[in-house]
């Protein structure tokens, strides 16, 4: 679990210099743990939070961050336990891999345009990653079932 100052309750982004491969600053983020990261609307950002997950003491958590002001402008506790975030600007959604949601394995659906959770979409095993194809909005996530009628495939959703 990524933590930072050894606190159990602050996990981080870092802002990197690419160009010298150095951190150039630590925005911390309480209660998160943030595991994924993407861009959405404007200077928000979704996080990816891992709390709520199997190997987390802290209760579930997804949050908005707001890159101007370094601060969460949402979060929600009905999703947790997630890797991977994207968002999906053709229908206005973040979308995040949840495979150690509470719930059960899920992606879980954010309004980027209220911030409000929307929904939790049940999958099968390990859901951790997300991808939106831009031009069709459909939201791509790998699937680590076993047996039965798909062993390793990629679950489409879409409207």
């Amino acid at each position: 679990m990524p933590v930072l100052d050894k606190d159990a309750h602050k996990g981080g982004i870092l802002i990197v210099d690419p160009r010298k491969f150095v951190v150039v600053k630590t925005i911390e983020v309480a209660d998160c743990f943030p595991q994924g990261l993407a861009k959405g609307p404007g200077t928000n950002w979704i996080l990816g939070c891992s709390a709520g997950s199997k190997h987390s003491t802290l209760p579930p958590k997804i949050a908005v961050f707001d890159a101007k002001t370094e601060k969460i402008v949402a979060a929600t506790d009905k999703m947790g336990g997630a890797d991977a975030a994207a968002y999906d600007s053709k229908y206005g959604i973040y979308v995040m891999g949840g495979r150690e949601a509470p719930g059960g394995p899920s992606v879980g659906v954010i309004d980027a345009k209220t911030n409000a959770w929307i929904e939790n979409i049940s999958l099968p095993p390990n859901p951790h990653s997300v991808a939106v194809d831009p031009s069709t909005g459909y939201v791509l996530v790998p699937s680590g079932m076993t047996g039965g009628v798909c062993s390793g495939c990629v679950v489409v959703l879409g409207k």
